[in-house]
C-alpha cells in the first residue's frame, strides 16, 4: 500500500509540474512534455489525456498543439 501512496503523490507531482511547462510555454503537446520532463512518451501521453479528461486542454489535433483552456 506505501508504494501505490508514493505512486501517487508521483503523479500529482508530475501533473503539477506539466501544468506549470504548458502555463510558461503556452504549448501543450506530449513533445513539448517530454523534452521539458525528461519522460517518455507513453507517460506524456497519459499526462496529455489526464489534462483534457479535466478540462484544461482540447482534445489531440493531429501534430498541432492542444488548445490551452487555463
Amino acid at each position: 500500500m506505501i508504494k501505490q501512496k508514493e505512486s501517487d503523490e508521483n503523479n500529482v507531482s508530475l501533473l503539477i509540474k506539466a501544468v506549470n511547462v504548458i502555463r510558461d510555454t503556452q504549448i501543450a503537446s506530449t513533445a513539448s512534455l517530454q523534452m521539458r520532463l525528461k519522460i517518455n512518451y507513453s507517460t506524456a501521453l497519459k499526462i496529455m489525456d489526464t489534462l483534457e479528461d479535466m478540462g484544461l486542454v482540447g482534445q489531440a489535433d493531429g501534430a498541432n498543439p492542444r488548445q490551452i483552456y487555463f
